[in-house]
């Protein structure tokens, strides 16, 4: 499958990010600065179909390694988006799956282990050509949108 989210992207607009983070359990300090960061995504898909997201933030970053449909480990994920001396409440520990609705349209579905909460990213292609991406968790909506770099 060919899709238009391979690329690398550069943040645009974030849309309620402080109020989602604060629900991820980020304190206010470490949110005072979150939302002044730009990153970079970079999302690219293998021969064998692995894919991997890659967010760049300066000088930290991670990166998720995953099948379509399969299970994986994204506990790291959260631990390295927003700085490893950052520690969140029991909700760090998590598992997530991704799938497509569309060749323009990823959803991952994190579950976090400890609470049994539920965080729900999309991320898709507007009518544009850029990449948005909207998340959910506990009714807390935020929405970003990116620019194709390459």
């Amino acid at each position: 499958m060919q899709s238009e989210l391979i690329g690398t992207w550069e943040l645009e607009i974030s849309e309620n990010i402080n109020e989602y983070f604060k629900q991820l359990g980020m304190a206010a300090n470490r949110r005072k600065v979150a939302v002044t960061i730009k990153p970079i995504v970079v999302i690219t898909k293998s021969e064998d179909d692995l894919w991997c997201i890659a967010i760049d933030m300066k000088n930290k970053g991670t990166e998720t390694v995953f099948r379509v449909g399969n299970e994986v480990d994204s506990s790291n994920e959260l631990k390295y988006v927003f700085d490893i001396r950052f520690y969140f409440d029991s909700r760090k520990r998590c598992r997530s799956v991704f799938n497509f609705e569309n060749t323009n349209k990823l959803i991952q579905k994190m579950h976090f282990i400890d609470t049994e909460e539920t965080q729900v990213i999309v991320r898709e292609i507007d009518a544009e050509g850029n990449l948005i991406e909207s998340m959910e968790m506990n009714g807390v909506k935020a929405r970003r949108i990116f620019k194709r770099v390459k």
